[in-house]
């Protein structure tokens, strides 16, 4: 069976919104505390282990967004296919 381009869209669409809204916070937190530590210059020491963790928990969190992403629209497309379309959640 073939999937529409309108509902792999729009699979698409709701997939990136949803993960969008549920890791936005953390991304946006750990992404501020990060360009501070990096572009703000520190008159006592330096930070290296703490600018490193910071490094490692926005690309682990962004990687994890994107993982979810791709298996929210894998999971959609199969529905779609099997005929069962998901309604959106209220």
């Amino acid at each position: 069976m073939k999937v529409g381009e309108e509902e792999v869209s729009a699979g698409l669409g709701k997939a990136v919104m949803a993960c969008g809204i549920s890791y936005a916070p953390i991304l946006l937190a750990l992404g501020g505390v990060t360009a501070y530590l990096t572009l703000i210059p520190r008159a006592g020491g330096n930070l290296p282990f703490v600018l490193t963790l910071m490094y490692g928990l926005l690309a682990y969190f962004a990687i994890a967004a994107g993982i979810k992403t791709l298996l929210e629209i894998a999971n959609n497309n199969a529905d779609v296919i099997k005929g069962n379309p998901q309604l959106p959640a209220p």
